[in-house]
């Protein structure tokens, strides 16, 4: 009757989705042909201008006025950190679909993200702040955990059915051992 018990607790939990952590390390995606696009793990990585043409291994953009949207179509995720690789003269922006903003100055390093309106987002965007020099903008690194999926529970007849099996298995085996 133990071992009836785990087994059904173990086909209740098998219902759930787990999250799982992501990192968009711009090495192994594919860009598209005009250079505005970029996919990678499921997220989709696009610029109003186009990005860099020359692959530096991270997400790098010259266009100052550029808008780069990350998003993902089929799930929602946390935003946790990203790197930014070189100091943004005049700084970056970033807004998450949950209305989130963080401004930073001429900064590089790691750039670590909390609050909900960073959590349970399906897009954030990140730009430069408007100025008149056309400079290199690099982030890396960008570490995001998928928000498990809304899977339906089991039905109340599929479990009325599995409570009637588990009392015949344990009737039988009992009979079994007399």
């Amino acid at each position: 009757m133990k071992n009836l018990f785990y087994l059904v607790v173990l086909i209740l939990v098998s219902f759930k989705a787990f999250s799982s952590p992501i990192v968009l390390d711009f090495s192994s995606g594919s860009y598209d042909l005009n250079n505005k696009t970029y996919l990678e793990d499921g997220f989709k990585v696009s610029a109003d201008h186009g990005f860099h043409k020359i692959r530096l291994g991270t997400l790098a953009w010259s266009e100052t006025s550029n808008t780069i949207e990350i998003s993902s179509s089929t799930f929602l995720f946390n935003l946790e950190k990203l790197t930014i690789v070189n100091t943004a003269f005049m700084g970056l922006i970033f807004e998450s679909s949950k209305g989130g903003s963080v401004t930073v100055g001429g900064i590089n390093g790691v750039l670590n993200f909390s609050g909900e309106e960073w959590h349970s987002i399906n897009s954030f965007t990140v730009r430069t702040i408007l100025n008149r020099t056309d400079i290199l903008n690099q982030i890396d690194n960008i570490y995001l955990n998928t928000i498990p999926a809304n899977v339906p529970e089991p039905p109340s007849f599929m479990l009325l059915c599995c409570g009637f099996f588990a009392l015949w298995f344990a009737r039988k085996k009992y009979l079994f051992l007399k």
